[in-house]
């Protein structure tokens, strides 16, 4: 099986599995109802894994040095995408504040050990060759 393949089933598997968790512990830890568009969360999670998953691949054949720029850029873009859908959440929607932070601050800091991982594992197939 090929190696990107597994990664994204990995990763898809995982964001499911913490879909589910995380609206377990709102809903039956925080004893709160799950807010408006919580599903939206994990679908952007995903969709930025992927991002990542497949950008890292292309570029990890070209040079080492542009997949260091791909993988900076999507940090910038991750940040901006995810400041602006915590304020649109926050303000727009006006969700209650305790379960959003949490969910959102457990999806933001996986996705950061994930996007890590992943930099590591693709320069390490990128030194091998």
């Amino acid at each position: 099986m090929n190696k990107t393949f597994k990664t994204v089933v990995v990763f898809s598997l995982i964001t499911v599995f913490l879909g589910f968790f995380l609206q377990w512990l709102i809903e039956e830890v925080l004893h709160q109802p799950a807010f408006r568009f919580y599903s939206f969360l994990p679908v952007l999670f995903y969709f930025s894994g992927l991002g990542l998953i497949f950008g890292l691949r292309k570029y990890a054949a070209v040079s080492s040095s542009k997949q260091v720029n791909f993988f900076l850029l999507l940090k910038f873009l991750k940040m901006l995408v995810w400041g602006m859908m915590a304020l649109i959440y926050v303000i727009i929607i006006k969700i209650p504040i305790k379960p959003f932070v949490i969910t959102f601050a457990i999806y933001y800091l996986l996705l950061l050990i994930f996007e890590t991982f992943a930099f590591y594992n693709a320069e390490k197939h990128h030194v091998h060759k």
